[in-house]
């Protein structure tokens, strides 16, 4: 742990503190996760790929999460780290290879998210950048949402953001599920190693709206002026967002301006352009193993065959025809020596997966080519705009 830690430092990266008895704890948790490349006994680089769940398709879906990646100043523009990417890779795809993984694909890791310093970077790993919603800095009254349809009045009830966990855990668990499990990519927290109900609520103030809502958050001064920033937050019904939403902006005369990270997909959103302080947090996604990836969502239709030639010169166990069958069982991905229908770019896939591009639209992007009507099926299968919510972040 001491050479993990002694990198960082150097490198100027954050070091857990040993001396911590939490922080040594997780970092234990970690250790058997974190790759490292070392030269004459000296550690140079490391990754981190964090076992992880996600909800994808509205149901609880095993991943990687890639971070932590640190290069000694010394040995950067070496390759150490698409060296560590590819043995993180390749590992995982190595995993999915037992037989319990090979009879129920859901068991194995499909999937790699980031958070990248550099989109660019990792894109030309196979990672492809995806909508993660906005943050917002918005004065309060402009967060009142209207709505022409009766929803049930809550009064917010303010509880002991650490104090009161225990007690309110269950039901923060429940909105957050019912909140997040429509999106894609959304942690479910329930990994006690890196994100977990503690962390989230680490914060100066809570409030629950009934069981319908809840959130986190913390005030603090910027350039003069009072701002809340909310920190987590999570509604189960429309009762419970409007709720939520009329208790903010009800703040106006006491905060100048609050800070809060909205889904693509808001409502709000949409209204709130003026006050977007950057379009996107950085977000990307990777299919390690196609076959494990594509097995592992329901299959809403039926597809006799779909033969897809995937381009993935990095993960080369991506690289060739699959054909794809969907049926009330499922869906099948094996490989064949059939010609393909349509070829695609692996990083075309979480777009097309989310319904963030249509075949059309990738098509003109130059990431699939070929009879791209065939790709139809697999057009927003995942069912859900990408959102993580920063509490999430790891």
């Amino acid at each position: 742990m001491v050479p993990y830690c002694n990198l960082r430092r150097d490198a100027m990266w954050p070091a857990p503190d040993l001396n911590d008895a939490h922080e040594r704890g997780v970092l234990e948790r970690r250790i058997p996760h974190i790759w490292g490349y070392q030269e004459d006994d000296q550690l140079l680089s490391v990754a981190t790929f964090h076992p992880l769940r996600m909800y994808l398709a509205g149901q609880k879906t095993n991943m990687a999460g890639l971070a932590g990646v640190v290069t000694a100043l010394t040995a950067r523009r070496r390759g150490f780290v698409k060296a560590l990417l590819h043995h993180g890779f390749s590992h995982l795809y190595e995993q999915n290879q037992r037989a319990d993984v090979q009879q129920d694909p859901t068991l194995g890791v499909g999937w790699c998210l980031d958070y990248p310093f550099d989109p660019r970077y990792y894109a030309r790993y196979g990672f492809q950048s995806l909508p993660n919603g906005s943050e917002v800095f918005v004065p309060p009254e402009r967060l009142k949402i209207t709505t022409t349809l009766q929803t049930t009045h809550l009064q917010p009830k303010r509880v002991d953001p650490l104090g009161d966990l225990a007690a309110y855990q269950p039901l923060y668990a429940d909105i957050h599920r019912h909140f997040v499990q429509r999106y894609a990519f959304a942690l479910c927290r329930d990994d006690d190693m890196f994100v977990n109900w503690r962390r989230v609520a680490d914060e100066p103030q809570a409030f629950v709206f009934g069981e319908d809502a809840y959130c986190f958050m913390e005030t603090f001064r910027k350039n003069g002026k009072k701002v809340l920033s909310i920190n987590d937050y999570a509604y189960k019904t429309p009762a419970g967002r409007t709720a939520l939403f009329t208790f903010l902006a009800n703040l106006q005369g006491h905060i100048d301006v609050i800070n809060i990270h909205l889904p693509a997909d808001d409502p709000l959103l949409f209204e709130l352009g003026a006050f977007v302080s950057s379009p996107d947090t950085p977000f990307q996604a990777r299919i390690v193993d196609v076959q494990v990836a594509l097995a592992s969502l329901p299959a809403p239709a039926q597809l006799e065959h779909l033969r897809v030639n995937i381009i993935d010169t990095f993960c080369t166990w991506n690289h060739g025809v699959f054909n794809i069958v969907m049926n009330p069982q499922g869906i099948a991905v094996t490989r064949t020596d059939e010609s393909a229908d349509v070829s695609a770019d692996i990083r075309a896939l979480p777009l097309l997966l989310t319904g963030v591009s249509s075949p059309h639209k990738l098509a003109h992007s130059g990431l699939v080519a070929g009879n791209i009507e065939e790709l139809e099926p697999l057009h927003g299968l995942a069912e859900g705009v990408s959102f993580m919510p920063c509490s999430d972040y790891f």
